[in-house]
């Protein structure tokens, strides 16, 4: 039974990242919005795109292209109130701001409804997307 369920796991795992599309799952803890792209629950995944919008105006809070090699990450930590605009914490490359283009953060209001999207080596395959809503 056990290797049944891993074999199940892991075809998963081989036919998300055959679609072109990147994981995506989005956690709220302590005010904590994490956004986590793993590949099988602790593999970074390559990102080119990421973009944070409000779905009711579809206003473009923040949005970040890859510029260098092909930036891998495992997830991205967000918050109430101001969040920094640039991202460093991927490995083997680095990550253009596009929005907000002149400001150094953007900022996350409370009870408010967000999507993200995200992007793989596959741009002709579409995003992947998820919402969610901030805390009060």
């Amino acid at each position: 039974m056990r290797r049944s369920a891993a074999v199940a796991v892991l075809a998963a795992g081989v036919l998300s990242s055959c679609s072109g599309r990147p994981p995506l799952h989005v956690d709220q803890k302590a005010g904590v919005v994490e956004v986590n792209v793993e590949t099988l629950g602790e593999y970074p995944t390559t990102i080119r795109r990421l973009r944070l919008s409000e779905p009711s105006d579809r206003a473009v809070l923040w949005e970040l292209v890859a510029s260098e090699g092909a930036p891998q990450i495992h997830r991205i930590r967000l918050h109430v109130g101001p969040n920094d605009a640039s991202f460093s914490d991927a490995d083997g490359g680095k990550y253009s701001v596009v929005i907000p283009s002149s400001a150094p953060s953007f900022v996350l209001k409370a009870d408010t409804t967000y999507m993200v999207e995200v992007w793989g080596t596959r741009e002709d395959r579409g995003p992947s997307s998820a919402t969610f809503r901030t805390a009060k």
